[in-house]
């Protein structure tokens, strides 16, 4: 709790700071889905600032305006970009990044489009906000100071060399600036401030989706964005099915489950039927449940408190606790012999959510 007392004194001072910039979105409109249908995404880097853009950027970048009319990459579904970088290369020959495999290319559609194809090879993280001004003020007013936030945040946390911070050209929807595009996975955000920083870089360094602030991502059907927002699912992607079930996720698959924190805080959170807890933690952020290795059984920061697991109740919902789970039990801090277990071990299902409607709680470590 004291890590979110101090969130909040943060937050509450940040807004002080940027107390010019309206708080509430630009434009009250629903966000999930409004991300464009596309497959890759080439972003060409230039030394020229945004504030020396005009209202169209065509003209500041050969690379850029070659591959923004381009045919071949237009019909492969292939978006593009210019990005401010003062250490782009002059002459943008070795400025282009080709996403989601994050590699460094000339701007020619044949290497663009061959990289499409590649592994990613790289662990670091590019967010990209716009702060186009000339095109539209609110993307600068909004976007401006969420550079600055999550770059500071960036540099307390002393991880510079992993995540980078851009400012790029329009990339639509300007009544939900401030937008963003977080690569590897080519989420898409709208409607950040300044103040969401720290709990917007927890979520992507924990790969959570920031879901209040959710557009889509690339490669992915809008309809069914709108779908996996409404069931507010994590690991889109995960192999384990969990993505499957939460993506297509009707109103019937949606639970509710009860958890408290450390300082007996209840809190009644959403979950879909065959998501872990783990998800729903870190989704939720309750207490300090970080799920560090993704649910890969490598750590116990998912560690939670249910009852006695030789009591009928326990029985009723829980799965049986696996050796491997017990090994890595003992490294959890607080941990009570008999109720402790790992939420990436524990699925919800209709049992989990029946026991919480009847009283149920799931508890939360301190630490």
């Amino acid at each position: 709790m004291l890590g979110i007392r101090i969130a909040r004194r943060v937050q509450t001072a940040s807004r002080r700071i940027y107390s010019t910039l309206q708080a509430e979105p630009f434009d009250a409109s629903p966000i999930a889905g409004s991300s464009p249908m596309h497959r890759g995404h080439v972003i060409v880097h230039t030394q020229i600032p945004p504030t020396d853009w005009p209202k169209k950027v065509n003209g500041l970048s050969e690379e850029y305006d070659n591959m923004s009319i381009d045919k071949e990459l237009s019909d492969a579904g292939v978006l593009v970009g210019l990005a401010y970088n003062p250490g782009a290369a002059a002459s943008d020959k070795k400025s282009c990044y080709v996403y989601p495999p994050m590699k460094e290319t000339a701007g020619s559609s044949s290497q663009v489009l061959s990289a499409l194809n590649e592994q990613r090879s790289s662990d670091a993280i590019h967010i990209y906000v716009c702060t186009h001004g000339n095109r539209d003020c609110r993307c600068a007013d909004a976007g401006i100071p969420t550079v600055q936030s999550l770059r500071s945040e960036i540099s307390e946390r002393g991880i510079e060399d992993k995540v980078k911070v851009f400012e790029i050209s329009h990339i639509g929807g300007h009544k939900w600036a401030a937008n963003a595009i977080v690569f590897p996975h080519g989420d898409w955000y709208g409607n950040l401030r300044p103040w969401d920083a720290s709990h917007f870089l927890t979520n992507i360094l924990n790969g959570a989706i920031h879901w209040p602030h959710w557009r889509g991502r690339l490669g992915y059907d809008p309809a069914l964005a709108v779908h996996a927002s409404n069931a507010r699912s994590l690991d889109l992607e995960n192999s384990l099915g969990e993505s499957k079930d939460a993506i297509h996720a009707t109103e019937s698959d949606i639970v509710q489950l009860q958890f408290r924190d450390a300082e007996g805080t209840q809190h009644a959170v959403q979950a879909v039927l065959g998501e872990s807890l783990m998800n729903v933690g870190r989704r939720e952020s309750l207490g300090n449940v970080e799920g560090v290795c993704d649910g890969k059984l490598e750590c116990a920061t998912c560690h939670m408190y249910f009852p006695a697991s030789d009591s009928a109740e326990a029985a009723s919902f829980l799965p049986r606790l696996k050796d491997e789970e017990d090994d890595m039990l003992q490294y959890a801090i607080g941990y009570d012999d008999g109720r402790s277990r790992l939420g990436c071990q524990i699925k919800v299902t209709p049992e989990l959510a029946n026991w919480c409607a009847n009283g149920g709680v799931i508890d939360l470590p301190k630490y």
